[in-house]
């Protein structure tokens, strides 16, 4: 029989750990091929080679950024399946570990981060067209990459949304394990109502670039939270209503930040509205599909095809930069070879140095009596 210890820690497989238990969240890993898609596509627009016939979806970005659209349901599941995991710790065993929950996101961040680092430092010292700076590595490894926008460059320039994600890791386990349940619901409810007065004055007065910082982004994140602290809520309001409405609604809802934002003078309205208006569409989307309600879909994210993609998610997002996008003047960054080259690093990662201290991971944190059981 499993003890509660490693009961725990079952519940953090879904990570990319070992077996997936009975009860995980179905779907993740497919969804997270899809967000990896539509921002692998977006940026491979640019490439070198491209055929013109496929540069009809870089149109797309006149109704939807696609590209942001993919980091945008990261930054729902993410905050969907971290407050799903502390929920799942807390019945298990009671108040999480804040310790232990950071020692978690360390070894699945940063060894894959660092090596990241290492191979376009490599790459940059070389005669290829790829330059960076010294700040850059500093801002990636101390994920303040959205704070200094202007010192950015695409190669690693995207980590801002990583920045993101690790402030989040950071701050929200403490509110959950230090606020009751109610509270922490209600934090999340003003942090929705507040954001727009935030992300104005973030946009207006301080020399920030606000579409890259967190007031710009929280409302996804926290739509998520909510989603898990509230998803039998949501399910009964969802429940209803016709699911090509959820669809036709959530989709506007998606698409809109996008068309208020053409026009210039709504720019600062897009920076304080547009994460929970798109955080409300895609949240909409994820429980109906979560509620078995798009059959065809959710048979479509539990390929195994699809799911082998979403594993490898977080190392693609590292590596695609370098192999995609409208700066690229190598051979090896020409469209198709630079999709297979992508994937091909990624798996590399994957494979050699996540799984690796994943595992690494879980021998520490789970006791030597516990590892014999389980």
């Amino acid at each position: 029989m499993m003890c509660k210890q490693s009961l725990m820690n079952s519940c953090f497989a879904q990570t990319g750990l070992g077996k997936i238990p009975s009860g995980r969240v179905p779907y993740l890993d497919g969804l997270r091929a899809l967000a990896i898609g539509l921002v692998m596509g977006f940026h491979a627009f640019g490439s070198l080679g491209m055929p013109g016939w496929l540069k009809l979806l870089e149109r797309s970005y006149s109704i939807c950024d696609l590209g942001a659209l993919g980091v945008h349901i990261f930054f729902v599941i993410s905050g969907f399946i971290i407050t799903h995991l502390l929920l799942r710790e807390e019945k298990v065993q009671g108040p999480p570990s804040l310790k232990d929950f950071w020692i978690r996101r360390a070894f699945r961040i940063l060894p894959a981060l660092c090596v990241f680092l290492i191979g376009l430092w490599l790459l940059s010292s070389m005669d290829n067209g790829i330059h960076t700076k010294p700040v850059e590595y500093l801002m990636a490894l101390t994920f303040t990459q959205h704070l200094i926008s202007d010192q950015s460059s695409w190669w690693i320039g995207h980590t801002w949304s990583l920045s993101i994600e690790e402030q989040f890791y950071l701050l929200w386990p403490v509110l959950f394990v230090v606020m009751s349940k109610s509270r922490v619901k209600m934090l999340l409810i003003w942090t929705l109502v507040i954001m727009p007065v935030t992300a104005v004055i973030v946009s207006l007065w301080l020399p920030l670039k606000a579409p890259w910082i967190m007031p710009a982004h929280q409302g996804f994140i926290a739509c998520g939270c909510l989603m898990a602290l509230l998803r039998e809520p949501f399910t009964k309001i969802l429940k209803p209503i016709p699911v090509w409405l959820i669809i036709m609604g959530a989709s506007l809802f998606i698409i809109l930040p996008r068309q208020m934002e053409r026009a210039p003078h709504l720019r600062e309205l897009v920076d304080a509205l547009g994460s929970i208006i798109g955080g409300i569409g895609i949240t909409a989307l994820l429980v109906t599909l979560l509620d078995n309600r798009l059959p065809l879909m959710g048979r479509l994210l539990e390929n195994r095809g699809i799911k082998w993609i979403g594993r490898l998610s977080y190392s693609l997002y590292l590596w695609q930069q370098i192999f995609l996008g409208p700066f690229g003047t190598q051979p090896w960054q020409r469209f198709p070879s630079n999709i297979f080259l992508a994937v091909l690093a990624a798996a590399f990662s994957y494979y050699v140095i996540e799984m690796p201290f994943l595992r690494l991971r879980e021998r520490i944190l789970t006791p030597a009596g516990d590892r014999r059981m389980s």
